[in-house]
């Protein structure tokens, strides 16, 4: 499944929507409702990409029978995209980049592999291909929020403590992909495919004590990320200079006094 389309995000100008409104009651999983509340402080809003991370995270750690959210650092998570979808999982997987338990390989994909470091087990997951076209089903109560009604029988209450959402608060698409996706069964919703890594998983979490300076530019080097070759320790951006994400300029006349 490829990423949202504009058109499926939310209108940041709309008139906000409580979040309890967007918690459904009947989720597929029982740790979904506070692993999205976690998500949505840190952005202050909730939307389709977090549910899908929650969810992914879920589904493959279940796969690979880690209980989340994992309180050591046995589970390493593989994103491939950053944003909304990345917090989703890393909130519920408790995989973080800053802890060295989560990576981003920016494909821009809705997808996450997931790894077990201890014996070397990975998943990766990622939404079915054609569940846009089955969300609906799942979402009975989306046009009821989307027009600020009330309960609709499907156990959500599209209220906050807040006060009424706005009628023009939300399209119903966008309310069906936020509560569909936490009601869809896993079955019905991710694929969850055995993967082989092509790296090992220990070299992708290196040595965060190690240190090394680059003979070229003289800059430190850490976590074992230096490259060894003729010329001797570099980093990798003197290595492969072409390679790199940015390109030295050179330096005008400085407009700054001595």
């Amino acid at each position: 499944m490829s990423q949202l389309a504009a058109g499926d995000r939310r209108d940041p100008a709309a008139a906000p929507v409580g979040l309890d409104a967007l918690i459904a009651r009947d989720p597929a999983h029982p740790a979904l409702p506070e692993a999205l509340r976690r998500s949505a402080e840190r952005h202050a809003h909730l939307c389709p990409r977090q549910v899908l991370g929650a969810r992914l995270a879920l589904a493959g750690a279940a796969a690979l029978g880690i209980p989340l959210p994992q309180a050591d650092k046995r589970l390493l998570a593989v994103v491939e995209s950053d944003g909304c979808f990345s917090d989703g999982v890393a909130v519920t997987a408790n995989c973080w980049v800053g802890r060295r338990t989560m990576r981003v390989e920016d494909y821009g994909r809705v997808a996450v592999t997931l790894v077990d470091t201890h014996g070397g087990a990975a998943v990766r997951c990622r939404p079915q291909l054609d569940v846009r076209t089955r969300v609906g089903a799942w979402a009975a109560d989306a046009a009821a929020l989307a027009a600020g009604g009330r309960d609709t029988g499907r156990g959500m209450a599209p209220t906050s403590a807040a006060g009424d959402i706005a009628a023009d608060a939300v399209a119903p698409r966008w309310a069906a992909y936020v509560l569909g996706y936490q009601r869809m069964p896993d079955d019905e919703l991710v694929d969850v495919l055995p993967v082989t890594l092509t790296i090992d998983p220990a070299a992708i979490i290196s040595h965060p004590d190690r240190r090394a300076v680059c003979a070229v530019c003289g800059e430190e080097v850490s976590n074992g990320r230096e490259v060894v070759g003729p010329a001797g320790t570099s980093c990798a951006a003197c290595a492969d200079p072409a390679g790199a994400y940015y390109r030295p300029r050179e330096r005008g006349p400085s407009n700054h006094n001595a």
